[in-house]
């Protein structure tokens, strides 16, 4: 698959299904995962051999957005700012994905480990109710 309108429908569909908002993302939801590691994959591929193609390299930042790998995200904007000009709406989302790398780091946690929490907190208060206190998140 290295059509770049079949990456891109790939890249919307996982979105689609990947149950997140437009801002402060979280970690997918499962069915939307194989649709954005196929996506990137193909998109890597493509900027591979069309490296100077802005709009690959623009998908590639989205998809990597959505994976919550905001490093990437924020290499592959830069460098489709660098090719296909700079806008005023790019250059908001790369203001914001430096921001949400910069707390995803503050966290010290992995998308992975986040999503543990939420499942061990989801699992604790359905079973002992909820305190209003940190003490499930400090176990």
């Amino acid at each position: 698959m290295n059509n770049l309108e079949e990456l891109q429908q790939l890249l919307i569909e996982g979105q689609k299904l990947s149950m997140q908002g437009a801002y402060q993302r979280r970690a997918p939801a499962k069915k939307a995962i194989p649709y954005l590691l196929k996506a990137r994959t193909g998109l890597k591929l493509y900027v591979e051999h069309e490296p100077n193609q802005a709009l690959a390299w623009h998908l590639l930042s989205q998809v990597e957005e959505y994976l919550l790998n905001y490093n990437a995200a924020i290499f592959s904007l830069q460098k489709a700012l660098e090719l296909g000009g700079r806008n005023r709406k790019d250059l908001k989302r790369l203001a914001m994905l430096k921001e949400y790398g910069g707390q995803w780091q503050e966290l010290n946690m992995s998308p992975e480990k986040l999503e543990s929490l939420d499942v061990y907190l989801k699992n604790k208060i359905e079973f002992f109710g909820c305190d209003h206190t940190l003490t499930y998140t400090k176990e």
